[in-house]
């Protein structure tokens, strides 16, 4: 921006300070306005105003037009990357082609319904609606413009007759202001457009070769050459870990690395950065070793030369663990055993609470008259191993009397068993009484009592296993299906009152059920009835009957 400031006339950029602030123009061109540019990625971005029109006459039906464009010099081309070729307009074919079309020609189409919409707004988008784009050759200096009406004999649009095309930057978008002005102001509206560059006429190889020469325009040794894409000549970068322009002799400057957060954080929280020419290292403080990144090595303390030799610290530091771990094992197993103990005399409270010596010595009492050969006392040990310790998976019901659970004993016998929520201590011997009774109870109708467990702080009922619901979801469950014919209800009656008649007069002292319900009646899988819940019912003396 002062006499002499560029590398070669192309490039120079004065200051126009007839505008408040003044603005920069392209010296070669005051008209071309710059608005940016960019050492790192070889662009200068500028205003241009000149478009080509196109406006159909309705009464001719002609409405064709050409015209050429160009960067008018060398080193300039325009950028493929970040420019589109762009036509605005109803019922248009609009299409660019570089100076020799054989090589590249691309266009696009732009239709209205009936009149040319608002271009601007986000569902146009400019993809043919009103308003196209496309993209345009590399490396091109000079191109031609074409822009053809269409479907000129079925025009159903009224107004906006007019058409314009353009190359303008990729992110332009204020489409609308083609249109809404006239003829005479049409050409001073400005648009931004990017030119790419480069310098000499070789390529990076050819101008290594005269390094030492004037016309090599990378700076210095901190720069790196790489070849123009765009066009002929090349593009001079600072290397990594430097910043600047690279055009200039000493121009690309070493960057302090450790002034940036995002770097020093990646140092050890104990290291210190240290900007070095082109990069940077973590050193760790006197005392400690390492590489001083935080995800590395980081900073780890120097051993102390007094300490111990290795040969004796690893053996010594053996010898503690195995002494700790001894130690420990003794502690587990000591308390292992104590608690064992503690369960052991807690069965022994629970199974003397719920009348089981009352049970044993009754049925020691019994034994050899074949009454309760299939009673048994179940240990709390298999009960868990049969529900998965009482999983809640396993719950078959619950309700007011407790809960009952699905389990399978070790035989692979399936069971089911009752949990009660409590008993009444002072009813323990009516209990008992009860539990003899029912074991002894034998009727395919009626659900057989298998044992119990006493071993808990309540007791544990086990019962067969009955898998077919109960008597009222077959006659009000929808689910349960088919229903129940009338043979089967019949049947299902007999059996259930034979089942009453046997507690009533064949039992050794006779049962009173007293809450005969269907839920109450558990039915297997051929549709047999079992009558159950029959625990802690009223029993009479045969004699109480008549």
């Amino acid at each position: 921006m002062g006499s002499g400031c560029f590398m070669d006339e192309p490039f120079e950029i004065i200051c126009n300070s007839s505008f408040n602030p003044p603005r920069p123009f392209l010296a070669a061109h005051t008209s071309k306005e710059v608005i940016e540019v960019s050492l790192e990625q070889h662009y200068v971005r500028i205003f241009r105003t000149f478009v080509t029109q196109n406006c159909y006459d309705s009464h001719s039906g002609q409405g064709s037009i050409y015209s050429s464009h160009s960067s008018n010099y060398t080193p300039f081309t325009f950028s493929a990357t970040l420019n589109k070729f762009i036509a605005i307009g109803c019922d248009i074919l609009a299409y660019i082609s570089a100076d020799d079309s054989e090589n590249y020609t691309a266009g696009c189409v732009s239709l209205c319904p009936t009149t040319i919409p608002d271009v601007n707004s986000s569902s146009s988008s400019c993809s043919g609606l009103g308003c196209c784009r496309t993209s345009i050759p590399k490396g091109i200096y000079f191109y031609n413009l074409y822009i053809h009406s269409i479907n000129t004999n079925e025009r159903t649009w009224s107004s906006e007759s007019c058409s314009v095309a353009f190359l303008a930057a990729q992110d332009f978008s204020d489409f609308n202001k083609f249109l809404s002005i006239n003829n005479k102001e049409l050409h001073n509206q400005k648009y931004p457009v990017v030119l790419d560059w480069g310098v000499g006429n070789g390529t990076c190889e050819e101008s290594r070769k005269n390094k030492n020469s004037s016309t090599y325009a990378c700076g210095d040794a901190n720069t790196y050459c790489i070849d123009s894409d765009s066009g002929s000549g090349y593009n001079c970068n600072c290397s990594q870990g430097f910043h600047g322009n690279p055009y200039l002799p000493s121009g690309c400057q070493d960057i302090d690395e450790c002034k940036d957060p995002n770097i020093k954080r990646n140092c050890h929280s104990a290291a210190t950065c240290i900007n070095t020419e082109g990069s940077y290292y973590c050193a760790c403080p006197s005392g400690y070793h390492g590489d001083g990144i935080k995800l590395g090595k980081g900073c780890l303390p120097v051993p102390d030369k007094r300490s111990l030799p290795l040969a004796v610290v690893v053996p010594l530091g053996i010898g503690i663990a195995m002494v700790l771990i001894t130690l420990f094992g003794f502690g587990l197993w000591g308390y292992a055993t104590v608690k064992r103990r503690k369960q052991i005399k807690l069965k022994q409270t629970y199974f003397k609470k719920n009348g089981g010596l009352l049970l044993e010595r009754q049925i020691s009492s019994c034994e050899g008259s074949g009454r309760v050969e299939s009673t048994k006392i179940f240990v709390e040990e298999e009960l868990e191993r049969a529900t998965d310790n009482f999983n809640e998976n396993r719950i078959l019901g619950k309700g007011g009397f407790g809960t009952v659970y699905k389990g399978m004993l070790s035989d692979g016998k399936i069971v089911a068993i009752k949990k009660s929520k409590e008993v009444d201590e002072n009813q323990v011997d009516q209990f008992i009484n009860e539990l003899m009774i029912l074991s002894q109870i034998n009727h395919r109708n009626i659900v057989k009592l298998l044992g119990c467990c006493l071993e808990t702080e309540v007791p544990l009922l086990v019962y067969e296993f009955i898998s077919n619901g109960t008597l009222s979801n077959h006659l009000h469950d929808e689910h349960y299906l088919p229903s129940l014919s009338w043979e089967m209800r019949l049947r299902i009656a007999v059996q259930i009152a034979g089942a009453l008649a046997y507690l009533h007069s064949a039992a050794s002292i006779p049962i009173f059920h007293r809450d005969i319900k269907p839920s109450n009646i558990l039915m297997d899988e051929k549709y047999n009835p079992k009558v159950s819940d029959l625990g802690y019912q009223d029993q009479f003396p045969l004699i109480k009957l008549t």
